[in-house]
């Protein structure tokens, strides 16, 4: 998507605690909540509740590990879409999300532009510290309803 003449590219190599900086800032600035998403709500936004497997290996986002595939804007590679229509959350950035055990861990979701294709079932997670920093992780936003 072109916003202002500019591509809305994902922001990518943000590490855990400047996602929640970002998270409390934001939820500060407009008086509402917003959090990083759970694993549980990342996979279940991904469709795996119902048995949905992405596609691992959309074309054009992986050249075997090599960071050379350009990041795509926000929402415009519909070949990654999940059963409830949303896109993005394979092939383009992996995303910060927190443990399902709510145990305070962070973890990455997706797969990021150059990962293998196997990096990006809807199933594997990888621990990510504190302070980890990835050129192809980001993160995404929930807003908490009253």
């Amino acid at each position: 998507a072109i916003v202002d003449g500019k591509a809305n590219l994902p922001v990518v190599g943000v590490r855990p605690v400047d996602a929640q900086a970002y998270v409390a800032w934001r939820s500060e600035l407009e008086g509402r909540s917003f959090r990083l998403p759970s694993e549980a709500e990342w996979a279940l936004a991904a469709g795996a509740a119902l048995g949905y497997r992405m596609p691992n290996d959309a074309p054009g986002y992986r050249t075997n590990g090599e960071f050379t595939p350009p990041l795509k804007p926000a929402g415009e590679h519909i070949e990654d879409e999940s059963p409830f229509g949303v896109r993005g959350l394979l092939a383009n950035a992996r995303e910060l999300v927190t443990s399902a055990l709510d145990d305070g861990a962070f973890l990455a979701k997706g797969a990021g532009v150059g990962d293998e294709p196997d990096e990006g079932a809807i199933y594997r997670l990888r621990q990510v510290g504190a302070d980890e920093q990835h050129r192809t992780t980001g993160f995404r936003i929930v807003q908490e309803l009253p």
